[in-house]
């Protein structure tokens, strides 16, 4: 069986019609200031071809209202199907690193990852077949926009390990460097509260 193959059942859940359509409409309600492109039509490539919208477009239009689709009725979103072991494995991540649900379920998804390839010098089929696998049964128990906040976040943290994991202890390595990551992330929000405060405080009319 393909890639495409494995994957195609469970492709018009995550991408149906009308909902593609929905996200398309409210991503080209704003401009694109990457590529130029107006209000109502799609992104452009370097070449001129249409692509999928840029990143900047993307935020400034900001994340689609799945909720609200969803409660008028809009797009319809299929039963989740269980991740059982992975999904324990998220949680336990999320409870480890006091962190949210997609950052817990990337961790969890990259320590499989490295449980399935411990001891190869290079890849095989059968663990990047298995690796699929997990990755798709997760996605699909998470849903649609769950989904995709768990592919972004797996992208970093697989960009993090390629460029620093140490090859003879690879899980403690990344452990490592999610640990470091989270704590810079948490000291910097804590030195914007401070500043933040600090400046509300200067604002102040004194009495």
């Amino acid at each position: 069986m393909t890639q495409q193959e494995s994957w195609g059942y469970w492709r018009p859940q995550l991408k149906s019609g009308q909902l593609t359509e929905l996200t398309k409409s409210w991503f080209r309600r704003v401009e694109c200031t990457a590529c130029g492109a107006v209000v109502g039509r799609a992104c452009r490539s370097a070449g001129g071809y249409p692509t999928n919208h840029h990143k900047a477009r993307r935020a400034a239009a900001g994340a689609p209202p799945y909720k609200e689709w969803r409660a008028q009725g809009l797009i319809n979103t299929p039963e989740p199907r269980p991740a059982t072991a992975l999904t324990q494995a998220a949680q336990a991540a999320q409870q480890e690193f006091r962190v949210d649900q997609p950052l817990g379920d990337a961790v969890a998804l990259v320590r499989r990852f490295l449980a399935d390839r411990a001891g190869q010098e290079t890849v095989s089929e059968e663990v990047l077949d298995h690796y699929d696998q997990e990755v798709r049964a997760l996605l699909l128990a998470r849903g649609p926009e769950g989904s995709t906040e768990i592919v972004t976040v797996l992208a970093g943290q697989l960009a993090s390990l390629l460029k620093g994991a140490n090859p003879k202890a690879p899980d403690a390595a990344y452990t490592e460097a999610v640990t470091k990551q989270i704590s810079y992330a948490r000291a910097h929000q804590r030195l914007e509260r401070l500043l933040s405060d600090l400046e509300s405080e200067q604002a102040t009319p004194e009495d």
